[in-house]
């Protein structure tokens, strides 16, 4: 009578079991080395994508500086943003604390007609000269006649008077000095002197730097700043120009 039962031998059970393994540690293997490979993408997208919002921000006020109040020192680049800007058409300086201006943004009325705190800038050529002003505003009217439509008249705060001049006749509102700072591995940003808003983490080294403008043409902010990713310890550079908009 035949034996009809069959089965491996211990030796094929141990074969297949081999040849088994071998298979999953080299699919695992492959599958590990995508999740790593994902992962870091991962990690170095969301590193580009803090370093854009940084320049992103930085650039957009940067643009929008008054002319010459930028300055770099301590890790850290400050200038003051414009409010609001005009012309004028008197001489300066006139010994008066009232000036005939027309404005550059004639929708935002807002500035020129509630708010009574702005500084006065006229023909800034350093930082320091932002700093040390004390021509604030003290308030505007609008000429509401037909000959002199868009037209305001500038009031000066406590008779203060403008001592200065400018080549194109230019006259910035500005407030609130803004700082981009390096403190430890991160970069805040703050106004006046407050504690600051964080920004970007990650930072090994902030590099700015500024060029110096003229009378007709503007200053440029060069912007170095070198991340560190906290997994793959890659470094990434990034270099940034930003030009001032506004001039003399």
């Amino acid at each position: 009578m035949r034996n009809h039962n069959k089965g491996f031998t211990l030796l094929e059970m141990v074969i297949a079991m081999v040849v088994l393994s071998i298979i999953m540690i080299g699919i695992g293997s492959y599958i590990a080395l995508g999740v790593k490979g994902y992962t870091n993408t991962i990690d170095r997208e969301r590193l580009q994508s803090q370093a854009r919002f940084l320049v992103a921000r930085m650039t957009k006020e940067i643009r929008h500086a008054a002319p010459n109040s930028l300055i770099v020192g301590d890790r850290c680049i400050r200038f003051y943003p414009i409010v609001s800007s005009a012309v004028y058409y008197a001489e300066l300086p006139n010994n008066s604390n009232e000036l005939n201006v027309s404005v550059f943004d004639p929708d935002n009325t807002d500035v020129w007609r509630l708010n009574t705190d702005w500084n006065v800038a006229v023909g800034f050529a350093s930082a320091e000269q932002y700093q040390d002003n004390n021509v604030v505003m003290s308030g505007a009217e609008k000429d509401t006649s037909p000959e002199n439509k868009g037209m305001w008249t500038l009031l000066l705060k406590d008779s203060n008077i403008i001592t200065t001049s400018s080549p194109g006749k230019r006259l910035y509102l500005y407030h609130d000095q803004i700082s981009y700072c390096q403190l430890g591995n991160t970069i805040v940003r703050k106004v006046n002197n407050s504690d600051g808003v964080l920004m970007a983490t990650n930072i090994i080294e902030f590099m700015p730097k500024v060029q110096a403008a003229g009378l007709n043409s503007s200053a440029i902010a060069l912007i170095g700043i070198k991340f560190s990713d906290p997994k793959t310890n890659e470094i990434a550079n990034y270099n940034h120009s930003v030009q001032v908009l506004n001039v003399l």
